[in-house]
């Protein structure tokens, strides 16, 4: 099989030759391994060179204007810059490839009045996706990221005035979703009209502890504008890659109802079971992830890496429907050997049937 052929037959619920393996490659120290030089920017033509020397399956590009990825500041030698959507960001070593917010634009319904978002039919915005489509030759997946309507909130408005919003009825938050939701929406359309083959929505819902908010104010005011999302992706037939950290568990029932295909990252140090999700829910979505990127990858041997990346393929990924990932992302808190480990080690004993 191709790495696509073998990521979509995953992402859809199959059962592949072998498990496939993919992670987000937010560490300028890998790319600096692998191709020479650490990259400016976050950018598909790096992407997918790394993506083709690590042999992954899949590679993440993102549509043009996602918050944060723009990254004007770094290349300037300013620590601080705003992005088009208002948003202000301070930049550091730790923060590559998407930087810290620090200034918010909508703190009020006089804010939100006077706001006027980014074009999303802007015409270098498939500029990305497009070469990263080019590149991969149409053997490698490509995921085209957007973000969720919670996360838009969180960068335009931040924690505090999102919050008493929440608790205060919801109508500056839904208000936010909306704005988002006119982009994103847009923006999942055109990148499947130029070829995309899965997209990725980023939208965290909750701490290690549990979710942000409790369920039914997710039910409320937020899981509709995710619904309108995934339905716009799912009309054309393409499958939704979603991205939530934290401990989701008292809301999976309802994350499965809105559609997505497939659950990233299964964050183990957030008491994401996977043995337990795979057995619950592992007929309905295929998963992604769960490798310990908070203790071992950063801070574990070689040989620890290797064990636990094996001990996740043979708890998630018998019956297939599953894809081998770091339970975040690979950073530059982790040694490039470790990475190297995670990925080798995927190839290695992924294949089926498991017998490890």
């Amino acid at each position: 099989m191709t790495p696509k052929e073998r990521f979509l037959m995953a992402v859809r619920g199959g059962q592949p030759d072998r498990v496939p393996v993919f992670d987000f490659l937010d560490s300028k120290k890998l790319f600096k391994h692998l191709l020479g030089h650490e990259p400016d920017s976050y950018n598909s033509i790096d992407v997918m060179a790394a993506t083709k020397m690590l042999e992954l399956d899949a590679a993440f590009v993102t549509y043009g204007g996602v918050a944060g990825y723009d990254n004007p500041g770094a290349g300037a030698g300013k620590d601080t810059y705003k992005d088009e959507w208002g948003t202000v960001y301070k930049t550091s070593k730790y923060s590559w490839p998407v930087d810290s917010p620090i200034e918010f634009p909508i703190k009020s319904r006089e804010d939100l009045s006077r706001y006027n978002p980014p074009d999303a039919a802007k015409g270098s915005r498939l500029d990305d996706i497009a070469k990263g489509i080019e590149l991969s030759n149409n053997e490698i997946a490509i995921l085209g990221g957007i973000q969720g309507p919670l996360t838009t909130a969180f960068l335009l408005a931040g924690w505090e005035a999102l919050g008493y919003s929440i608790m205060e009825g919801g109508k500056l938050a839904e208000d936010i979703f909306k704005i988002s939701n006119e982009y994103y929406c847009y923006a999942a359309k055109n990148m499947i009209k130029a070829g995309v083959d899965v997209i990725c929505i980023a939208e965290d819902l909750g701490f290690e502890h549990g979710p942000f908010f409790s369920p039914k104010m997710y039910q409320k005011h937020l899981y509709p504008y995710i619904k309108e999302l995934i339905d716009v992706v799912k009309k054309e037939n393409v499958p939704v890659f979603f991205h939530c950290d934290g401990n989701l568990n008292i809301i999976m029932e309802d994350l499965i109802g809105l559609g997505i295909d497939c659950l990233h990252p299964i964050q183990k140090s957030a008491n994401m079971d996977l043995k337990f999700i795979k057995e619950k829910y592992g007929k309905k979505i295929a998963l992604c992830g769960n490798v310990d990127s908070s203790n071992i990858m950063p801070f574990g041997s070689r040989l620890e890496v290797i064990s636990e990346t094996i001990e996740v393929i043979k708890t998630g990924a018998p019956g297939g429907g599953f894809i081998l990932a770091s339970d975040s992302d690979v950073r530059d808190d982790m040694p490039v050997e470790n990475i190297l480990a995670l990925f080798e080690t995927g190839k290695k004993y992924g294949k089926y049937p498991i017998e490890i």
